[in-house]
């Protein structure tokens, strides 16, 4: 069973030579409210007490709160990564990137499964190295560089994410 989010964040569309509207991409947050507790970049780790980069954005989510899939992808990974415990990792290839979702208290999909935007893809959680439950998403394009999932939101509201 597919359970969809019904708020967008971004929406492109694209017009074909006899006038109708076809969807490019949609981008949605990963949670209902997508609420930033902490930014990509260097950062005091607040476990660890150094500082170290934050490669990716943490999101503020009740234990077991859905987690939704940002945008149409298919699923490449699900089990668990060492500090960041129970994940799911999706690839989206209109994006040429991938996101990883970490932290997770349950998971909702398979590998291999294709997904679609606010697609529940698990539960949050505070699996692995975290100091209570959220999300942990972490991207990366296709040559491995880290994107800051901010950037890529602003980058889907304008429509340049191709």
């Amino acid at each position: 069973m597919r359970v969809l989010l019904a708020s967008v964040l971004a929406f492109s569309v694209i017009f074909a030579l006899n006038g109708a509207a076809e969807a490019k991409e949609v981008v949605m947050l990963p949670t209902a409210t997508g609420t930033i507790s902490s930014s990509f970049g260097m950062r005091l780790h607040p476990i660890l007490k150094r500082f170290a980069m934050h490669k990716g954005v943490d999101f503020k989510a009740r234990r077991n709160e859905a987690l939704y899939s940002i945008t149409d992808g298919v699923v490449q990974f699900v089990g668990t990564r060492g500090s960041f415990g129970n994940v799911v990792e999706i690839y989206y290839p209109h994006a040429k990137a991938s996101a990883l979702y970490a932290h997770l208290n349950q998971v909702a999909v398979r590998a291999r499964q294709r997904v679609e935007p606010g697609e529940l893809i698990g539960l949050a959680g505070s699996t692995g190295r975290s100091t209570g439950p959220h999300l942990h998403l972490q991207m990366k394009s296709s040559t491995g560089r880290a994107i800051d999932p901010q950037a890529f939101f602003k980058k889907s509201a304008a429509g340049t994410l191709s």
